[in-house]
């Protein structure tokens, strides 16, 4: 027991102080990153999307936190041959890693509350906040020839705007499939209506669109046509398993037109909380082989797994979500992965 509690104190040190760092350093940089892109960004705004922004990098940060505490902390203890010692007086590799264990379980679990509720709770204030930097932008567009993007898919411009009426206008829509431009709609003039929802008024008024295999269309021309905005602030009523939070994504995989989003969001949650524990083993594992006792040897230990991780999530992922994999194996594919290698490296070390 006192072996497991030395072993487990100098695990938690080195997680939390990669835990606080990395943080503090990645939500420095998202909560700064929103004031280049909107001009009327306040304090008030930030100190509003301050604790949204905390809890979307906790996830990532915990992960990354729980590789590289372990990495170090094994590391370092096995650079003192502490490890070697150990295995001398006795003790198996089964309880040398048991702290690892446990601490790798007990970040799975606050993954798993984080990925329930939190995140998509804070997705919603973003896109929220967001709406609302936009809306309050476009009323006060700022002078000059400018380009923004109004959501991931769509992009804004305009050469000047004057008394409110934005010059030579236009909207470029963005295929999600392909990512080109599936739609151009542009304009003479054009200004902004704001109700409930955003809407552009234009004039002179021409779209252009592109079929699926990317082929022009014939252009349609109006002298006046409106262009409803993705900007609404109501993100509570928009429909996306992302923004769900765990008892509203079990009831959108029972509906027919979210199935198979919700599906996948469902897994990736649970994937995702099982992670730290797989990763906390693999990175144990590799940190006791680490047979220096510099920090930057341990820490340069620790990238691999996260980088294989990434490497097999992200394809796997976007094949998901284009509908060419099953969800559940997109999601537990990776985990598994790392398992089978949590495994190998455990034999080999346990011989």
């Amino acid at each position: 027991m006192i072996l497991r509690w030395y072993i487990l104190r100098e695990l938690l040190a080195g997680i939390l102080l990669a835990f606080i760092s990395l943080t503090a350093i990645l939500f420095l940089m998202n909560l700064l990153g929103p004031m280049r892109a909107f001009a009327v960004m306040s304090l008030s705004f930030l100190a509003r999307s301050a604790p949204a922004i905390l809890l979307y990098t906790m996830p990532m940060t915990l992960l990354v936190g729980v590789v590289v505490g372990m990495t170090l902390g094994y590391g370092r203890l096995a650079g003192d041959n502490e490890i070697d010692a150990m295995r001398v007086s006795g003790v198996s590799l089964r309880r040398i890693l048991a702290p690892a264990m446990a601490a790798g379980a007990a970040a799975s679990i606050l993954a798993f509350v984080i990925y329930w509720d939190a995140v998509p709770y804070a997705g919603r204030v973003q896109r929220s906040l967001r709406d609302d930097a936009l809306l309050e932008m476009l009323k006060s567009p700022p002078p000059g020839p400018q380009q923004f993007w109004l959501g991931s898919m769509m992009r804004m411009s305009y050469r000047e705007v004057k008394e409110g009426t934005f010059k030579d206008f236009r909207i470029v829509v963005y295929s999600s499939v392909d990512h080109g431009a599936s739609e151009i709609h542009s304009a003479r003039e054009a200004r902004l209506v704001a109700g409930e929802t955003a809407a552009v008024e234009m004039r002179d008024y021409r779209t252009l669109r592109f079929d699926s295999q990317g082929q022009r269309l014939p252009e349609q021309t109006a002298a006046e046509g409106r262009f409803q905005l993705p900007i609404s602030g109501k993100v509570d009523d928009v429909p996306r398993p992302k923004y769900a939070g765990g008892a509203r994504l079990l009831r959108m995989m029972n509906e027919g037109a979210f199935r198979e989003d919700a599906a996948f969001e469902f897994h990736s949650r649970v994937a995702g909380s099982l992670t730290p524990l797989v990763l906390a083993l693999m990175a144990a594992l590799i940190g006791i082989q680490v047979r220096r006792s510099s920090r930057l040897a341990g820490l340069g230990a620790s990238l691999p797994p996260l980088f294989l991780y990434m490497i097999l999530a992200l394809p796997l992922e976007q094949l998901a979500l284009g509908g060419s994999l099953d969800p559940r194996l997109a999601a537990y594919l990776p985990v598994g992965l790392m398992l089978t290698a949590d495994a190998a490296l455990y034999w080999r070390m346990a011989r």
